[in-house]
């Protein structure tokens, strides 16, 4: 089973533009789209991103999915999606400056893109630049050692976050996983 904690807020922005979308069958998967207050078409760029993750199956390879969507959306979006098969295998693509990292063996690293075994207990995070920017790797390891579940380890980041920048550093997105 898969555990899970998302974190979405405008900050000090206008309006909302990202989007983080999240399913469970037929693989987990989770997509974390940084839209831009400069495209009018945001969010039919985060409907379109959300359409055709709905519509992908186990089949899809990832990079064809993204393929999709680079042809759909302008260059400049940026968006992560990650998928985690049965197998505890974990298919990560990114576009821009939205990240994964991973907690695994008492160590937080940046998850590379292609595939990466899991093992139960890893735990990941996702955000967009202005999430994690006002935070460290030591910062959220030490948060995620000592949380029992995601929505504990989300309210650590985001109280970090909040302690920096008082929320007010533009749209925040995050998600948090523990397989």
């Amino acid at each position: 089973m898969i555990d899970y904690a998302c974190f979405k807020h405008k900050g000090n922005a206008e309006n909302y533009c990202d989007e983080v979308f999240l399913a469970e069958s037929p693989c987990f998967t989770v997509a974390v789209f940084c839209g831009k207050e400069e495209y009018i078409n945001t969010l039919s760029c985060s409907f379109q991103l959300s359409e055709i993750l709905k519509d992908a199956t186990e089949d899809n390879k990832l990079e064809d999915i993204c393929s999709t969507l680079d042809r759909k959306i302008p260059e400049e979006i940026e968006y992560l999606i990650l998928r985690i098969d049965p197998d505890l295998h974990v298919d990560t693509l990114r576009r821009g400056g939205v990240l994964a990292w991973i907690v695994n063996n008492g160590e937080m690293m940046t998850l590379p893109n292609g595939i990466y075994g899991l093992k139960e207990g890893d735990m990941l995070v996702c955000a967009v630049k202005n999430f994690y920017s006002s935070l460290t790797n030591e910062g959220m390891l030490a948060d995620a050692l000592i949380s029992s579940d995601c929505n504990e380890w989300m309210d650590y980041l985001v109280r970090r976050v909040s302690d920096k920048t008082e929320l007010l550093c533009g749209n925040l997105s995050a998600v948090c996983i523990r397989v």
